[in-house]
């Protein structure tokens, strides 16, 4: 059976699970680099600091534009 966009529907419970599985990756991605933003805005201003600061910015950027897709 489809949908009225030309697409099976596969169950609630399936797309649950798939949509379940996508948040964990992506939380496993951006939890760690929104730490590191973090302990860049308490510390100095070291150059590594704001290389991380930047790298970090730069993978929630590109996770956020992708819809979750940047894994």
């Amino acid at each position: 059976m489809t949908n009225q966009y030309g697409l099976q529907d596969v169950g609630g419970d399936v797309l649950a699970e798939v949509q379940n599985e996508m948040y964990t990756k992506l939380m496993r991605r951006l939890v760690p680099e929104s730490r590191k933003l973090k302990q860049c805005q308490h510390s100095d201003r070291s150059l590594l600091c704001h290389l991380r600061f930047n790298r970090a910015t730069l993978v929630l950027m590109r996770t956020n534009l992708s819809g979750g897709d940047a894994l």
